[in-house]
């Protein structure tokens, strides 16, 4: 059975589909809420057509009042500018930054190296975090592991923010 869906607000027509059968009752269809089995009329030209709850009311669409098309055709030229700018990215930060701002937080590099050694996961997870931590020559913010053992040192996202910013200064 072909079933007419509308705006719950609106009414307006939105589309249409078909109904499923009740699988307890198979002559019976499953009627969603804001459809109806209602057909809708055909919708002339510049006429939108909404749901009474009785049947469908065809309505005919305005054009604007000239002090609207006015408004439209004269609208002002929006600046090069972007309304909102874009955040500046988080610097990469080298190795020595990276320890000095940690340390700046009170933590050694010992502290960083056993929560490494304490991690969950394979003794190969444990061993790639640990040659990032060793090797690396510079640190990303958003790397997985800085997250991790941010949160495993007891650091906040916005400390971990704050000293990587700061870090980028040193």
């Amino acid at each position: 059975m072909k079933i007419w869906h509308y705006h719950p607000i609106t009414k307006n027509l939105i589309g249409e589909s078909r109904a499923d059968a009740s699988p307890r009752e198979p002559e019976v269809f499953l009627i969603p809420a804001f459809a109806t089995s209602i057909a809708p009329p055909e919708i002339p030209v510049n006429y939108n057509v909404s749901f009474t709850g009785e049947g469908w009311a065809l309505e005919e669409i305005l054009p604007p009042p000239p002090q609207v098309l006015d408004l439209l055709t004269n609208l002002p030229e929006l600046p090069d500018t972007p309304l909102h700018p874009t955040p500046s990215p988080v610097p990469v930060i080298t190795a020595r930054q990276l320890r000095r701002a940690l340390l700046r937080l009170g933590v050694t590099g010992a502290q960083v190296e056993a929560q490494i050694a304490a991690m969950h996961g394979t003794d190969a997870d444990r061993e790639a975090a640990m040659i990032e931590w060793e090797y690396a020559t510079t640190y990303q913010r958003d790397h997985p592991l800085v997250a991790l053992l941010g949160a495993a040192l007891g650091l906040t996202t916005a400390q971990i923010d704050a000293a990587w910013k700061e870090a980028a200064t040193i």
